[in-house]
């Protein structure tokens, strides 16, 4: 079996950054936070990473197999690969990625509900039938990805999901075909 560690280190490091990504959104704060930033920039930087660790521990199967995974992927998923990595160029290399940042009202009950620890500690809110919930704002935080607008987080988690699969497709292709077999 082909054994690839650093991919696989930097794989968990992008999986521990997107964590903390996730974490400091559901803060629901309607503050700015440098963190968001700190950890948005570790996570585009050592999702790229992945990528960069396979192709250096595996190169020359990389880089016959990579082509045809990539193509295999939807059109959608192809142009997140690229999205992210522009995110990456521009975190590294220039002003930042490109975040915008809208304020939403949510229902009060959401906030800071996560389904962690018992529900006495949660907030809790009572009116008569028919009354809408109170609402509060909070920050929520966007790409603009041609004309649309997506969660940060939510485009964050679909490409960790695409890196994981990329980890596992190639495994599961050089355990079956064996390096020296590809061609």
């Amino acid at each position: 079996m082909v054994e690839i560690p650093q991919t696989r280190k930097k794989l968990r490091e992008t999986q521990f950054f997107f964590q903390r990504l996730h974490d400091k959104e559901m803060e629901h704060s309607l503050e700015h936070s440098e963190e968001f930033d700190f950890f948005l920039s570790a996570f585009v930087s050592s999702g790229r990473s992945v990528t960069f660790a396979l192709q250096a521990e595996q190169k020359e199967v990389y880089d016959r197999w990579f082509p045809g995974w990539r193509n295999s992927l939807t059109e959608k998923d192809q142009h997140l690969l690229t999205f992210m990595n522009n995110q990456r160029v521009a975190e590294v290399k220039k002003k930042g990625a490109t975040v915008h940042t809208e304020i939403e009202l949510v229902p009060v009950t959401e906030v800071g509900a996560r389904g962690e620890g018992h529900p006495a500690y949660g907030i809790h809110w009572f009116a008569p039938p028919g009354t809408p919930p109170l609402e509060i704002g909070k920050r929520v935080n966007y790409f603009e990805v041609g004309a649309t607008k997506q969660e940060v987080v939510t485009t964050c988690k679909r490409y960790l999901e695409l890196l994981e699969k990329l980890v596992k497709d190639f495994s599961v292709f050089i355990t079956h075909t064996g390096p020296e077999t590809v061609s």
